[in-house]
């Protein structure tokens, strides 16, 4: 089963889920993870890179077409080293916050419901979303507010597949997203293909 597929499957069990009323766990499935990465780097939602250019979705190759498609190309190394490191980034668990379109890879606790007035952190789906202060509410206790900021990530493998996801969800928010790209077709991607080595290096 492919990353596509995987993450295409991924989505509709989040949604079937949310349609449900369920709660959502902090520890979820890595391609839901990265979904929720997307969203936060970029506003979009994840399905607009399954298939866009020759390397956001299943597979890849030939030559990225653009900045946004040597961001999935960038990604699709970075998995692969954790691969090689013995990691399983596709269903890699790992715990993450959103703060203003930026993923960070902590670890989040429990806190005593009478300091959740003074969080900055809610729970949208699979992610934590950190508010400005003024948006919630003092003495709030709701059980969705009730976490803050623990140590840092420190599994070897946690840490390296969220910052690739991390590094990508940065990327991809930086990079123009052009609709021409999307569904490219595999055979206008060409043979000649960059190694992990290779940097983008076209227009902003």
């Amino acid at each position: 089963m492919g990353p596509r597929l995987l993450l295409v499957l991924a989505l509709l069990q989040s949604v079937w889920k949310g349609a449900l009323g369920k709660s959502h766990s902090l520890h979820t499935r890595g391609i839901i993870e990265l979904a929720g990465a997307i969203r936060c780097g970029t506003g979009r939602s994840p399905l607009a890179y399954i298939g866009y250019g020759c390397y956001c979705g299943l597979g890849g190759r030939g030559w990225p077409k653009d900045k946004t498609d040597w961001c999935c190309h960038r990604h699709d190394c970075c998995y692969d080293t954790a691969e090689k490191e013995g990691c399983n980034p596709k269903v890699q668990r790992y715990q993450w916050v959103c703060e203003q379109n930026t993923v960070r890879c902590v670890k989040v606790r429990p806190v005593d419901r009478e300091r959740a007035g003074e969080g900055q952190i809610h729970s949208q789906h699979n992610m934590l979303v950190l508010l400005p202060q003024p948006l919630i509410p003092k003495g709030i206790s709701h059980p969705q507010l009730t976490f803050s900021f623990a140590d840092n990530l420190t599994d070897r493998c946690e840490k390296m597949v969220c910052l690739c996801d991390q590094e990508a969800a940065k990327c991809w928010g930086a990079a123009p997203y052009n609709p021409h790209f999307i569904l490219w077709p595999d055979f206008l991607c060409g043979q000649t293909h960059p190694t992990c080595h290779v940097r983008y290096g076209g227009p902003e």
